[in-house]
């Protein structure tokens, strides 16, 4: 069966970045199939990394090894992980962008993960680990070589922020927008089916939409998001920007029937 290793960065499609990286991959073997999650991080934004790994990595089958690197402390004392769990593997830099993913597999598998520092020799550059440190640690996972790492307690980051139910309504807060401008939200939509949501400070409540085109135009409404959280969207339209929201503003969702 083919090995599968997936890359999440920050790199995007203009330089050759992301190329160099496949290419050390390439010395995995000629089973191996490499799966890009995305390259279109903005830069240097940890949190959006780390979320669209959350929402992704549980897609793949069991022996994937995740690859992501969004660096901005890269070639500082940060330490670089390889974190190994019953079924994923994990690596990038220690900076919080593996912890939502980390933990929530760790959450489905009841099993605590095995969380190891890379060392890097003193020649490696301190400017491109994921050319030259991470990608050729993963050749090493890849052939099942003895690697330079060495065990540790803990890694940086939390789980990731889930709402409170209170009263009856969740409470949460908005995580990001997404490639459309959709405001994406830490709220699951698990068995509601239909909801409005309110934004803090604000008096109007945006009303439930069962897809993008029944929102009236110039306006916005909750939609039940592919990643399994409540999102606001906008008809052919980014609501972030129509909002002028920002991450980490509470909402209240009012389940609606």
């Amino acid at each position: 069966m083919a090995r599968v290793v997936t890359l999440l960065s920050d790199f995007g499609p203009e330089d050759s970045y992301v190329a160099e990286m496949k290419a050390v991959l390439l010395a995995g073997g000629s089973t191996l199939k490499v799966i890009d999650i995305t390259h279109s991080i903005e830069a240097f934004d940890v949190g959006m990394g780390a979320f669209q790994l959350f929402r992704s990595y549980h897609y793949f089958p069991t022996g994937t090894i995740h690859l992501a690197v969004v660096d901005p402390g890269v070639g500082t004392n940060r330490k670089s992980i390889y974190v190994r769990t019953k079924r994923y593997h994990f690596v990038g830099p220690d900076n919080g962008l593996l912890a939502w993913a980390v933990h929530d597999c760790a959450k489905r598998e009841k099993q605590a993960p095995k969380i190891y520092e890379i060392r890097a020799p003193e020649e490696i550059p301190t400017t491109f680990h994921g050319r030259d440190l991470f990608a050729p640690f993963v050749v090493g996972l890849l052939r099942s070589k003895r690697q330079r790492c060495i065990p540790l307690k803990r890694f940086e980051g939390v789980e990731f922020p889930m709402c409170r139910n209170l009263d009856g309504v969740q409470r949460g807060e908005i995580i990001g927008p997404d490639h459309f401008g959709n405001v994406i939200t830490n709220i699951p939509h698990c068995k509601i089916s239909k909801a409005e949501l309110q934004i803090l400070h604000r008096t109007e409540k945006i009303p439930f939409a069962p897809n993008y085109q029944s929102i009236q135009k110039g306006k916005v409404g909750v939609v039940r998001g592919s990643h399994g959280f409540w999102e606001i969207a906008s008809p052919k339209q980014s609501a972030w920007d129509q909002l002028k929201v920002q991450r980490g503003d509470e909402l209240t969702l009012y389940p609606l029937g």
